[in-house]
């Protein structure tokens, strides 16, 4: 080999010119959805089901109340995720419809945590009886315990890292709804029936949300990279000479 083989000041300068070019191009991450139906199983008092896809893994768990968070039975059934409350299943009557997510009673929650910030992008909610499809959530950056509500208040959900409450009212007369939600990335969600409303229930059949999109090199970052081999391109000439 000798030093005509080795790469030319121009070469490196354009090959430094097309990785700035490339490292400033946006990579848009594709929205992620969560398929929430499954099997009939009622679930119990505090259990966890978790779901993942597109790399991102969900937690979920149920949470119903009266006047603090209790846990709950997070079910899961054809329909999508439902809840049952201690009374409810003391009592043995959490059958249908009293396994939806409602309001009657007891107000009805599931919280999805994420194992990585996520924006939520929407929810799809299927309701077996005549109940309405209003809905009630909050969203936010969770510090611990976040998945311990228990004995928690609407008032001490801030120290949680929750945000405000933000309402979904539903004017259609379809049994199924997608509720779109205002987010941006959080690691947290706590979704369910309509506060201050009655003859709100309903099944989570998916959740959609979008990812981060990926991390490229900055531009300045490249070009630095270019530079620093137009430092090298002298020593590889002697080295081939």
């Amino acid at each position: 080999m000798n030093a005509s083989s080795s790469p030319s000041v121009g070469a490196i300068l354009r090959a430094a010119a097309l990785m700035t070019a490339l490292g400033a191009a946006p990579v848009a991450a594709a929205p992620v959805t969560f398929d929430l139906t499954g099997a009939s199983d009622q679930g119990s008092i505090g259990n966890t089901r978790t779901f993942t896809s597109g790399g991102i893994t969900v937690t979920a768990t149920a949470w119903s109340y009266l006047t603090d968070f209790q846990p709950a039975a997070l079910g899961r059934w054809s329909m999508g995720l439902g809840v049952c409350s201690q009374s409810e299943v003391n009592s043995a009557g959490c059958t249908s419809p009293e396994h939806q997510v409602d309001n009657a009673d007891y107000r009805d929650y599931v919280l999805f945590q994420f194992s990585s910030p996520v924006d939520p992008l929407s929810l799809t909610i299927t309701t077996t009886s005549s109940a309405d499809l209003d809905v009630s959530y909050y969203v936010g950056t969770l510090t611990l315990p976040a998945d311990k509500l228990q004995n928690d208040t609407y008032a001490t959900l801030a120290t949680r890292g929750f945000g405000s409450r933000l309402d979904d009212d539903y004017s259609g007369a379809s049994t199924t709804r997608t509720a779109t939600l205002t987010s941006g990335f959080v690691n947290g969600l706590l979704f369910g029936a309509r506060e201050g409303s009655t003859n709100d229930a309903f099944k989570i059949t998916s959740l959609i949300l979008d990812k981060p999109a990926l991390t490229v090199p900055e531009p300045a970052s490249l070009l630095i990279f270019g530079i620093a081999a137009l430092g090298l391109a002298p020593r590889l000439r002697r080295r081939v000479q």
